[in-house]
């Protein structure tokens, strides 16, 4: 039994090892070739909702079809050179890889975009100097470091500082103010304390979304962002220093600033049960995201009933029990004055860590499932008026969060939610036929 559990773990390893070098290779045939202007951005908080913005940015100052981003939101080992070659992961079909392989060929022969933006994102020690080896940034950004996908890294630090490795290879690079203590002191920062080159200004907040005035160098930029919480608006701040960099105009800017996304779970405003407001960051969830979306809703809590629905965060670790103890004493922060709060938390985790401490000052429950959490809620909706708002938000592995929301919105809604169709369905089925359907 062992021998062919061995041999099984060996040929696994051999063939990730194998694809793992065919993409690289492909990939930075490709990049010395056609020499792209690379973009990359890194970090752990709004990476993927930065890129989109960019990418937004540079198609409209130099035009579609001189932009090269990934059409699935890849990074990583295999993202990485998947989003150099522009095509979808070939799964477990040895045909499809080879037709990434052929795409590739002809991305090599033919013409290729000018810029190419890359997310550099890391699970495993080493794994950044890899990525590197494919493509050097020519401007890197760094947003906030949290301890998410750090199970293979015994100390937090160690993650941070190889995510900070991208800034040796980079021509030009801005890293958000909460890591001023790990680069040097002439580092360009970023952040709502870091005010020395760009001012946010006249922050507003309401149900339905977020504007701001950003100054920099006497110019003015007016934002109007389609979500809720000012760290979005700081989000934008790099765009503003990508924008110098590259002498783009003011009216392109301002142009693209109005064009701005917010991409399915990533804190996209759903319209819920009787005119509710959902805030659906169901994509994925870590310690600081969570928390900063806990602290947008203070701005609503005079006027707005609030309903939490809050999953496990995953891949912390020897952190685990620390940041989820620390979300809760968050939560009784920001929330025991108003006890009309209701708060449903989905996960072994928040089971073991959240829920006990929260039990004394709140209306809490809890399941293992987020449907049956979506059903309970939908089971009270004459209850439910445009007073009403949800913030949902946890980790994406066997949480499913948007599975909860599905009750409370419009099916012509669900093409706003992600994780939808095809294989995720079979994936959700089989997990949702494994777990308690019950509320406690």
């Amino acid at each position: 039994m062992c021998m062919i559990g061995c041999k099984f773990i060996f040929i696994f390893s051999f063939m990730h090892k194998a694809l793992r070098l065919y993409l690289s290779f492909l990939a930075r045939m490709i990049v010395r070739k056609h020499k792209p202007y690379i973009i990359g951005v890194t970090g752990t908080v709004g990476k993927t909702t930065m890129t989109q913005n960019i990418a937004i940015l540079l198609r409209t100052a130099f035009g579609n079809d001189a932009v090269e981003i990934s059409k699935y939101n890849y990074n990583g080992e295999f993202g990485l050179p998947l989003s150099i070659i522009g095509s979808k992961t070939g799964g477990k079909n040895l045909w499809l890889w080879a037709k990434v392989g052929w795409h590739a060929i002809r991305r090599y022969f033919h013409s290729y975009p000018r810029y190419l933006i890359l997310e550099y994102g890391i699970d495993t020690p080493g794994e950044m100097d890899f990525l590197l080896s494919i493509a050097h940034p020519d401007i890197a950004i760094i947003t906030p470091v949290e301890p998410n996908h750090i199970e293979q890294f015994q100390e937090f630090s160690k993650y941070k500082k190889e995510k900070l490795k991208i800034l040796a290879y980079a021509k030009k690079y801005i890293v958000h103010e909460s890591l001023r203590e790990n680069v040097p002191v002439n580092t360009p920062l970023y952040g709502f304390s870091h005010q020395e080159n760009m001012q946010i200004q006249d922050i507003h907040t309401t149900s339905s979304g977020t504007s701001a005035q950003i100054v920099c160098d006497d110019e003015v930029y007016t934002v109007e962002y389609p979500s809720i919480g000012t760290f979005l608006i700081e989000n934008l701040l790099p765009i503003i220093y990508i924008s110098q960099k590259m002498k783009i105009p003011k009216e392109k800017i301002t142009q693209s600033m109005k064009s701005m996304i917010i991409k399915n779970g990533r804190g996209k405003l759903l319209e819920g049960i009787n005119g509710s407001v959902i805030i659906d960051g169901s994509y994925n969830g870590g310690s600081l995201s969570i928390r900063k979306g806990l602290e947008s809703l203070s701005d609503f809590l005079e006027t707005k009933k609030i309903t939490l629905v809050l999953g496990d965060m995953r891949e912390l670790g020897g952190q685990t029990q620390n940041l989820h103890d620390k979300l809760a004493d968050d939560i009784i922060r920001i929330f025991s004055a108003y006890p009309k709060t209701k708060i449903y938390l989905v996960g072994p985790y928040m089971k073991e860590y959240v829920f006990p401490k929260l039990q004394g000052y709140f209306d809490v429950k809890f399941s293992f499932s987020s449907r049956a959490v979506g059903e309970y809620v939908k089971s009270y909706s004459d209850q439910i008026s445009e007073d009403d708002m949800f913030y949902v938000k946890g980790s994406q592995n066997t949480i499913f969060l948007e599975e909860a929301i599905k009750y409370w919105i419009s099916p012509d809604q669900y093409k706003y939610l992600p994780r939808q169709g095809g294989e995720w369905d079979e994936k959700k089925q089989v997990f949702f036929s494994s777990v308690r359907q019950d509320i406690e």
